[in-house]
């Protein structure tokens, strides 16, 4: 700064701030869609569906296991656009 410069004490613009509260939202719910997710890979389930891809002997990735993966993929990057929406 020059000497004489006066820096203004305005806030900084909506495109650039992002709540905490926002962000800290998005991270539990982050974690608990990513629990509920990891509970239905583990369990059984009424229509799981062929295997797609067999991870060892007794175990695989069953076709209700792919769509799942799908809706958390769709999930997680709809919260990351909220939580990266500019303003309050």
């Amino acid at each position: 700064m020059t000497r004489g410069t006066v820096r203004s004490a305005t806030p900084r613009p909506a495109a650039t701030y992002r709540p905490p509260v926002r962000s800290a939202a998005g991270l539990v719910i982050a974690v608990v869609l990513t629990g509920f997710t990891a509970l239905l890979l583990n369990g059984t389930y009424r229509f799981e569906g062929p295997v797609v891809l067999p991870v060892t002997s007794s175990h695989g990735l069953h076709a209700g296991d792919v769509a799942l993966l799908l809706g958390w993929a769709a999930a997680m990057a709809a919260l990351v656009a909220l939580v990266r929406r500019p303003g309050p």
